[in-house]
Order: structure tokens, then C-alpha cells, then sequence
């Protein structure tokens, strides 16, 4: 996914109608624009980093690559990423304190061992091997089922805890494309889809591509019953996520255009949120209301680029989360509330994980981060995580590996079927 930054900006537009028409055009509104520096320290340090770590890889001189990266990780102190090249680039040249003080950080960001693990790991069920580039997993509490998403074929499917699956054949309403996430309503009268044209579904498809958009679905009758076209039509969406505000808005964050989107299904509008700290929007919880503070409009997001961000909707203030020492929460994908904590899938390291994030009362800061499963067999490409109360539930691996750029199969590498794993219990080791 395409990783931007921009200038906070609240855009209010008209939510385009699609060929359904079971909702009626707003007025168009003129835009809102907060007034915002045009940067922020954090996105000017990612920046600085990853300059210096672009640099290194050019670079054909052993001394000169240490000292690029030893920038990098200055700039950029929580990216394990720049540690780990500094430690490659170290060792090469024979530089053993250099190389030995970034192995000294990566195991104080305790990437490598886990100090809580799960009691009980199952592999509940693979997706049938027609089912392939699964992607979206979150829990339906009012029905007590999980909600799938399938991009390549561009459909969602209710599933049992034993396994039992009902595809909702998304695909064949007119105007859909690959289906990204998909949120249960709180009431359980409708379900919340995001979609978005991606190549596996183009190549599937053969057709002209749809316009990016979010859709309401009736839960008992499966009929579509809206749809709202997102903004920036022209560009490329990568709509990941999905949530149904307590009050019925729906908030989706695109990694393709860097931005959030909040939908007012009543009103029929859409806004935009953007600023420097949004590169790459992905998970979001919204924060419970006794956490909040005096805010009472906060979601949380995990932008892959910068971390932790708080988000308070009412005013469009965003606000990174502040680190704790030694920690990283750069490269998360899927968050979920599970037992009053934070949780979340951390794919951006070398060896993904399953993390547990403790945040201080109103989640201004981060207190630790602790691993609560890796396994290098079994947890390939995960992206997002739900809770069911009791469990957690994920992909273990979601197929993107196997899909090349252009949405052609990579070659000579077998289509692993989907798994669905449920975790259970968390003691400290």
C-alpha cells in the first residue's frame, strides 16, 4: 500500500449515489480546513530516516553505510527495521561495538521473545481452496458469528465458531469490486462494507473498474440497502479498515490516499480527515467512553509510517501517541479492543506478531508492548484481529504473499489455503 502525508484538512463533500439509488444526494458543502502547521516533528524525523536509510542501500562503501544508518536510527530510534539494517551493515564491515549496540536495542524492543503466551492456539478451520486473498476477520456480537472478507472474488461471509459459513454473494451486486473490511452495527440490522478495486479482482473480473465506496447491508435480508462512493475518485483506494461509530457513523481508513473517512448515513455526507501524521492509516478502536477523558469523540489508529495515533473526530485533532522507552508500535496493522487492552497485529517487523499494547487511562502514551504470539510456521501475512469477549481470532496468513503486484499468481509458489486461528488465555511466562 502507497504510504502519503498531507495537510489536515476536513473536507466535507456530497456522498455519491450508486446504481442502487436507495439514498438521495447531499447538497454540496464547502470545504473545511483547520489550520495546521504543513509538518510535525515525528513526520519530519520518519522522513529523515528514511532518506538516510535510502541513501545506504545506494551506497557502495562499508564505513559510509554504517554511518547512514547509525543517522537512520537517530532520526528514527523505534523503527526496528533501521536496527537491523544497521546491525547487517555493521557486522559486513567488521564494526562489532556498532553491531553490537543495535542487537543490544532490538532486544530491548523485544522483538524477539514473547513474555505473555497464549494457553491455547488452534487452527479452527482453513478456507475452502476456492476462497483465496481473504483478508477483512471481525466479530458480530448481536449474532454471535465472524465476518470475512474475500477480495479477489469481492464478497463477505458469515462463519460460525465451529466453522459453518454463509457467503452473503456480494459479488454479484452491480458495482462492487473487492471488498476490504466489513463492521456488524451495534443494533445487528445492518452490515458495513468497504470496496475498492484491487488487481486480483480486476484480473478476476475483466471489467471496468468500480469506484471505491462504503455499503449497507441488510443483516437479515442481504439486500444492499446504500452505498456512498468515497472521495478522490480518481485515486488509487486501499480502504483496510472498517468501524461503526457508538453513535451509527462509519470511519474507514485508506492507505491509498492517506486519509480517514467518516460517513453520516443519515446526512448522506462524507468527510475527510488528512494530516502529516497520516501516511498509512490502517486499524482503528474507538476509544471506550470512560477512557476518554474530556474528549468524547476519540478513535485511536495505527498508521504503519508513524505509530499510534489519538484522533478526536469532533474537533479533527490529531495526535500521536507518545512511545514507551524501548518500545515500538510502528508497523500495525489490525487493532482491537480484548479484555479491556489494547491489541494488535504487528506486521511490519521481520517476524510478525501478536501484541498487547498497554496505554495510560486517557491513551496519550504508551506504558509497554508485549508479544503475545509469534510463530514463524504459522503466522504469515496476518493483517487484522477481532475479539469475541473471550478469544482472539485472526488469518494467520492471508495470501498477499502469493499474489504478485500486478495481480498475476507468483510463480512457483502454491496457493496456501486461508487459516483461521483462535486464541485463548494469556499467561506470563
Amino acid at each position: 500500500m502507497r504510504r502519503r502525508s498531507a495537510t489536515l484538512a476536513v473536507i466535507v463533500t456530497a456522498a455519491a449515489v450508486g446504481p442502487l439509488g436507495t439514498r438521495s444526494a447531499a447538497a454540496q458543502q464547502p470545504a473545511r480546513t483547520a489550520p495546521t502547521p504543513t509538518s510535525h516533528p515525528a513526520v519530519d524525523s520518519a522522513a529523515a530516516a528514511r532518506a538516510a536509510a535510502r541513501e545506504a542501500s545506494r551506497s557502495s562503501g562499508g564505513s559510509e553505510r554504517v554511518q547512514l544508518m547509525q543517522r537512520a536510527t537517530q532520526a528514527w530510534p523505534s523503527q526496528p527495521a533501521y536496527w537491523q539494517m544497521l546491525e547487517r551493515a555493521a557486522l559486513a564491515t567488521g564494526d562489532t561495538a556498532s553491531a553490537q549496540r543495535a542487537r543490544r536495542t532490538l532486544d530491548a524492543l523485544d522483538v524477539g521473545r514473547a513474555r505473555v503466551l497464549p494457553d491455547s492456539v488452534q487452527l479452527m478451520f482453513s478456507m475452502p481452496d476456492s476462497l483465496d486473498y481473504m483478508e477483512g476477520i471481525a466479530w458480530d456480537a448481536r449474532h454471535g458469528v465472524l465476518l470475512l472478507t474475500e477480495m479477489r472474488r469481492g464478497t463477505a461471509w458469515r462463519m460460525t465458531r465451529e466453522g459453518r459459513s454463509h457467503d452473503l454473494r456480494l459479488d454479484t451486486v452491480p458495482g462492487m469490486s473487492a471488498v476490504w473490511a466489513a463492521r456488524a452495527a451495534p443494533d445487528g440490522q445492518s452490515l458495513w462494507v468497504s470496496s475498492a478495486s484491487m488487481p486480483p479482482h480486476a484480473r478476476a473480473h475483466a471489467a471496468s473498474v468500480p469506484a471505491a465506496a462504503i455499503w449497507q447491508v441488510d443483516s437479515k435480508r442481504g439486500a444492499v440497502t446504500g452505498r456512498w462512493a468515497l472521495p478522490d475518485s480518481l485515486a488509487e483506494h486501499a480502504p483496510g479498515d472498517l468501524l461503526v461509530l457508538r453513535d451509527g457513523r462509519v470511519l474507514v481508513s485508506d492507505a491509498g490516499t492517506a486519509a480517514l473517512y467518516v460517513l453520516h448515513p443519515r446526512a448522506g455526507r462524507i468527510e475527510t480527515i488528512r494530516h502529516p501524521l497520516l501516511r498509512s492509516p490502517q486499524g482503528m478502536v474507538e476509544l471506550p467512553a470512560d477512557r476518554a477523558g474530556s474528549d468524547t469523540d476519540v478513535v485511536l489508529v495505527a498508521d504503519y509510517s508513524h505509530g499510534l495515533l489519538r484522533i478526536n473526530l469532533a474537533t479533527s485533532n490529531v495526535q500521536r501517541v507518545d512511545d514507551a522507552v524501548d518500545r515500538s508500535v510502528l508497523g500495525l496493522d489490525g487493532l482491537a479492543w480484548h479484555k479491556g487492552q489494547l491489541v494488535a497485529v504487528q506486521n511490519g517487523l521481520t517476524t510478525p506478531r501478536v501484541v498487547a499494547i498497554a496505554l495510560d487511562h486517557d491513551a496519550r502514551r504508551v506504558r509497554d508492548v508485549v508479544t503475545l504470539w509469534r510463530d514463524t510456521t504459522m503466522l504469515v501475512s496476518p493483517t487484522t484481529l477481532t475479539s469475541d469477549g473471550e478469544a482472539l481470532w485472526l488469518f494467520a496468513n492471508t495470501q498477499w504473499d502469493d499474489y504478485a503486484p500486478d495481480g498475476s499468481r507468483v510463480a512457483n509458489r502454491p496457493l496456501r489455503a486461508a487459516r483461521v486461528v483462535r486464541l485463548r488465555g494469556f499467561s506470563r511466562r
